[in-house]
């Protein structure tokens, strides 16, 4: 795509407990912290109904390939973490961050729980090359591949509607071109959330529509019909999972009338 971002002179992050990282060292740590991380919340001395976020952890499973790595990135925000081994036998090491400043910073900054993520503007407004910083370390996380004869298709997986659609403007800024579908349980899992999955492939630059005689409907209407229109004249449009860039009615009424 001919998407270029931009960094902001005075970053975002340069007065919080993170600030002493470089751009692309906190980005690997955020993409693991939004994967595969969470907030340790506990009642506070008063004894409070309400809970409140005192440190951070981020799990990993010890065959990952990238184990090091996440601890290693994690030692370089906190160096006293400390680590426990998960009793569930599915060999996953959790890595704890004991301090509150970087806990609640990260729990508002990017969610404190998996439906609740989310990933900054000023993210998600950089450049490609730290686009991809992030998309590496998420896709580390939440992220598979499955290869065929043709190419690689990718897949993300959320319960967060925000992060899905951030994750979507992600990859599109990255220049592949992104579906997503729904899988709700509700009906069988009543507390189960909705699961949202993210598809895309390196190859794949556009999504080809089909309009279906089924899908078009007469509406008994009568009044003036708007048109929607921001500062570049490009509206993005979404419909059964499915991303289309759209022009506005009224530039192109501009331009032949």
């Amino acid at each position: 795509t001919g998407w270029r971002g931009r960094i902001p002179k005075k970053l975002p992050y340069s007065d919080s407990p993170l600030g002493h990282l470089s751009l692309d060292e906190y980005l690997e740590f955020i993409g693991y912290y939004i994967s595969e991380g969470g907030s340790k919340e506990e009642r506070g001395k008063n004894l409070k109904k309400e809970k409140i976020v005192q440190a951070c952890s981020i799990s990993q499973s010890k065959n990952s390939d990238v184990f090091e790595q996440v601890e290693s990135s994690i030692a370089s925000v906190y160096p006293s973490y400390s680590t426990y081994h998960d009793s569930r036998g599915n060999g996953c090491e959790f890595f704890t961050i004991n301090n509150v400043e970087i806990a609640r910073y990260l729990a508002n900054e990017f969610g404190p729980h998996s439906w609740n993520k989310k990933i900054p503007r000023w993210i998600r407004d950089l450049p490609k090359n730290k686009l991809k910083v992030l998309y590496k370390s998420m896709m580390a996380g939440d992220g598979d591949v499955r290869s065929d004869n043709l190419q690689d298709r990718f897949r993300y997986v959320t319960v967060s509607k925000q992060l899905a659609d951030d994750w979507s403007d992600i990859c599109l800024k990255l220049g592949y071109w992104p579906t997503s579908s729904i899988e709700n349980n509700t009906d069988k899992y009543p507390n189960r959330r909705l699961i949202h999955r993210t598809y895309w492939s390196e190859n794949r630059k556009e999504t080809k529509f089909n309009l279906r005689k089924q899908h078009m409907l007469r509406e008994d209407y009568e009044g003036k019909v708007y048109c929607v229109k921001v500062p570049n004249s490009w509206v993005f449009v979404r419909k059964n999972g499915r991303i289309a860039i759209c022009g506005n009615t009224g530039k192109i009424h501009n331009i032949t009338g």
